[in-house]
C-alpha cells in the first residue's frame, strides 16, 4: 500500500482530524509509526522520505506543534522524524525534504521550542539533533540558521543549561563547524558571545569529560576540537581570545587524560584525536595568513600548557601503535596524527627559549627515530617535516 501510494495519505488525513485531541498523542504516535518507515543502513528504492513528505506529514507536524506547543514528548517525537526525513542514507543528506522541512515552517517551530526556558534536556537533545540533520551540507539552511533564527546564541543558551549532556554537546558542536563551514564569519560571533571561554569550561568539566562515559565521551571531545580548530583558523582575535581563558593547557590535559584511558581502546581510534589536537594547537601558534610565522607569546604558553609533552608522547608510541592497526583508516589517522605531532614541535622550538625544555626531553633525538622509521621513507613530507623540526630544536 505504501508503494501503491494510498495507505500515508490516508494516514496523514485521519491523524489530522485529532491533531487537537490528547495533547497531541495520536500526532506523536503517526511520528513514532513512520519513523520506523525509515531505514538509512538498509534503503530501499521506494524513497519512502520523499513520500512522506509528499503526503502532507510537514504540515500534520507543524499543526501538532502549534497547537501543543508545550508536550515534550509530541516534539521529541517530530524532531527524531525530522532527523530521518534529511538523509538518503547515512551522511547522504535528502536536500529536497530538507528544503520542503524550512519551507512549511517546521524548521522555525523547531528553533523557537529551542530558546525556550522551560525546554527539557531530551527536547533540547532532540532539536539539536533535528537541526544538525537540516543544515548538515545545505547552504540555504545554514544561513536561516544564523541569521534567521539565531542560533548561536540559542546553542551558547543550551550548552550553559545542559553542561553535562553529551548528546547535546556533541551534536551542537558538530552542527556549529557544519555552520563555519559555510560562513566563516562566524567565529567572530563566537567570541563576542564568549562561547569560547563556555568550551574550556566544558573540556574542564570533569562529569563530562574526565570521567569515563563510553565512546561518547570521546566523540564530543572530537566534536568541540574540530570546531575550536575551523574557529581559531583565520582567526587571530579567536586565538586570543581561547588562550586568554587558558584553552591550551585544558586542550592538553583533557586529551592526555584521554591517552591514558585504556577502555577507549576497544571502541574508538584516539589517533583521529589526536591527530585534530595536534592540528588546532598548531593554528594556535602560527600566525594568520602565514603557517610558517609563529606568535612567541604562544608559543611559550604552548610549552607552559605541556603542549611539546603531549606530542612527544604521540612520537614515543610510534612502536607499539604501529602494531595495533586493525584498518587502512587507523593507519592514515596514526600517520597523520604522528605529523601534527612533528610540525607542532618544529614550530614550538621556533621561539629559542623553548628549545631548552625541548633538548632535555630530548626532542631532537624522538623526530630523528620517527625520521629513521621505515615506514617514513615513503612519506616526503613527514621526511622534510622531521628535518625541519630537528634543524628548529637544535638551532642549526
Amino acid at each position: 500500500m505504501v508503494e501503491e501510494g494510498r495507505l500515508l495519505p490516508a494516514l496523514v488525513e485521519i491523524v489530522t482530524l485529532h491533531v487537537q485531541e490528547e495533547e497531541g498523542a495520536v500526532v506523536s504516535d503517526c511520528c513514532r509509526f513512520l519513523q520506523r518507515l525509515i531505514s538509512h543502513r538498509r534503503p530501499t528504492e521506494l524513497d519512502i522520505q520523499s513520500k512522506i513528505t509528499e503526503a502532507g506529514a510537514l504540515g500534520l507536524m507543524v499543526n501538532g506543534l502549534t497547537a501543543h506547543p508545550q508536550v515534550g514528548r509530541l516534539y521529541v517525537e517530530v524532531c527524531t522524524l525530522v532527523s530521518l526525513l534529511c538523509f538518503d542514507t547515512v551522511a547522504a543528506p535528502h536536500a529536497d525534504n530538507q528544503a520542503a522541512i524550512a519551507d512549511v515552517g517546521l524548521f522555525a517551530v523547531i528553533c523557537e521550542r529551542l530558546g525556550s526556558a522551560d525546554v527539557t534536556e531530551q527536547e533540547a537533545a532532540a532539536g539539536c539533533t533535528a537541526i544538525s540533520a537540516l543544515v548538515y551540507e545545505n547552504y540555504v539552511n545554514g544561513v536561516s540558521a544564523i541569521h534567521t533564527f539565531r542560533i548561536l546564541p540559542r546553542f551558547f543558551t543550551l550548552l550553559s543549561m545542559f553542561a553535562e549532556s553529551l548528546r547535546i554537546v556533541n551534536c551542537v558542536y558538530q552542527t556549529l563547524f557544519q555552520l563555519m563551514t559555510m560562513e566563516a564569519g562566524l567565529s567572530d560571533d563566537v567570541v563576542d558571545i564568549g562561547m569560547l571561554q563556555q568550551v574550556v569550561e566544558l573540556l574542564d568539566n570533569s562529569a563530562l569529560m574526565q570521567d569515563y562515559r563510553g565512546a561518547a565521551s570521546f566523540t564530543a571531545q572530537w566534536h568541540i576540537a574540530k570546531f575550536l580548530e575551523i574557529c581559531i583558523r583565520e582567526n587571530d582575535a579567536a586565538k586570543e581570545a581561547f588562550c586568554g581563558c587558558g584553552g591550551p593547557a585544558v586542550v592538553v590535559s583533557t586529551m592526555i587524560r584521554r591517552n591514558q584511558e585504556p577502555r577507549h581502546a576497544d571502541s574508538v581510534d584516539p589517533r583521529a584525536l589526536q591527530y585534530i589536537t595536534c592540528m588546532l594547537l598548531c593554528r594556535i601558534v602560527t600566525v594568520t595568513g602565514d603557517l610558517t610565522e609563529v606568535d612567541k607569546t604562544r608559543a611559550k604558553q604552548l610549552v607552559q600548557s605541556s603542549a611539546h609533552q603531549l606530542a612527544l608522547d604521540i612520537l614515543r608510541s610510534v612502536g607499539v601503535a604501529q602494531s595495533a592497526h586493525t584498518s587502512e583508516v587507523n593507519h592514515k589517522n596514526f600517520w597523520a596524527g604522528v605529523e601534527q605531532a612533528v610540525k607542532l614541535l618544529e614550530l614550538i622550538a621556533v621561539v629559542e627559549s623553548n628549545r631548552v625544555p625541548l633538548t632535555r626531553l630530548g626532542a631532537s633525538r624522538q623526530v630523528k627515530l620517527i625520521y629513521n622509521n621505515p615506514e617514513v621513507a615513503t612519506q616526503p613530507g613527514l621526511l622534510l617535516l622531521c628535518e625541519s623540526a630537528v634543524a628548529n630544536i637544535e638551532g642549526t
